[in-house]
């Protein structure tokens, strides 16, 4: 039934989760009129999210490139980004979406992918600057567009760090010197 299918374009954001429409080239509107869902719930979103990263963690799709997953989980932090400046927008059109739940769910899970050295971060470790005693240690992510940055911040992520990412570094360094591998 076309009411329980997703347009193709939203395939990056719930294609682990729901199906997805295999007739591409059709217009938004024609898919519309047939019924064709194409805003997905950010419950289906996030799971989607927990399976690539699952993938990528366990190595478990061997068609998991790196460059897949950029584009993938960019497009989940700009949903979630876009998504919660339009809820902010729009209450009483949206359901009640607890965002603070979702950045404790992820802050400290890896979530944020780092392009330039192809691996995830927990986002409490992931900052548009850091001091550079901290950046071997801690991620650097300056991303332009504001929608994924406002999805990556919702998870956890900040612009620069402040007195407890510093003491969570130093309890990091004192963990590592602890076990001999600094």
């Amino acid at each position: 039934r076309p009411n329980e299918i997703y347009a193709p374009t939203r395939v990056t954001l719930i294609a682990s989760q729901r199906p997805v429409c295999a007739l591409s080239g059709l217009k938004g509107g024609i898919l519309a009129a047939i019924g064709i869902l194409s805003d997905p719930d950010v419950n289906t979103v996030l799971s989607h999210m927990d399976q690539v990263l699952a993938a990528w963690t366990q190595k478990s799709d061997p068609a998991a490139s790196a460059e897949r997953m950029a584009a993938t989980l960019n497009e989940i932090y700009r949903y979630l980004g876009q998504r919660k400046s339009q809820h902010s927008t729009t209450p009483a059109r949206t359901p009640v979406i607890d965002w603070n739940v979702i950045t404790a769910r992820y802050q400290a899970q890896p979530c944020i992918w780092d392009k330039q050295h192809k691996r995830l971060w927990c986002p409490q470790h992931v900052f548009g600057h850091v001091p550079p005693f901290m950046a071997s240690r801690r991620g650097v992510i300056r991303e332009e567009d504001a929608a994924v940055r406002s999805g990556m911040e919702l998870l956890g992520c900040s612009d620069s760090p402040g007195w407890n990412d510093l003491c969570s570094f130093l309890e990091d360094l004192r963990e590592k010197a602890r076990v001999g591998r600094l």
